[in-house]
């Protein structure tokens, strides 16, 4: 089910001529470091909601922020938040990227053995306004230490 939802925002023209009065690589540190700050609400909370079987899904929770390359050279910035980082168990104990990855797919939908436990979609849907808000804040923040 689509959600529709619809919100509106002020100033954009403003914001939109101050960020390509910028060369580019300020106007990208700029939004890459609002980004994660806004994010980090979420970040936060997936690692609530991730399962507590070995810690492993948890532990891997993690932030990053990169510019465009290749193909999405469209995209100024990008902050993936998820199950990103590498398990840090030894030996036999150690799980690979893709382990993690399988976890977590697991359990945000379900498999034949186990029902799912979303935790990654409502993290994100229940701090959507807030990371809105922040992301303004953050933004307007460091347009003004620019300044």
């Amino acid at each position: 089910m689509a959600d529709n939802s619809k919100f509106h925002v002020d100033g954009l023209a403003k914001f939109n001529s101050t960020l390509l009065g910028l060369d580019a690589k300020t106007g990208s540190g700029v939004l890459r470091r609002a980004g994660r700050a806004a994010m980090k609400q979420v970040e936060s909370a997936m690692r609530k909601g991730a399962k507590l079987d070995s810690g492993e899904l948890k532990d891997s929770i993690g932030m990053r922020a990169s510019t465009a390359k290749g193909r999405s050279r469209d995209r100024i910035a990008r902050i993936s938040v998820g199950p990103i980082k590498k398990s840090k168990g030894r030996g036999k104990k150690k799980r690979g990227f893709s382990n993690i990855n399988q976890k977590a797919i697991a359990q945000e939908y379900g498999n034949a053995r186990q029902s799912a436990r979303p935790f990654i979609r409502p993290a994100l849907e229940s701090n959507v306004d807030n990371v809105l808000r922040d992301l303004i804040n953050e933004i307007g923040k460091e347009l003004t230490q620019l300044k």
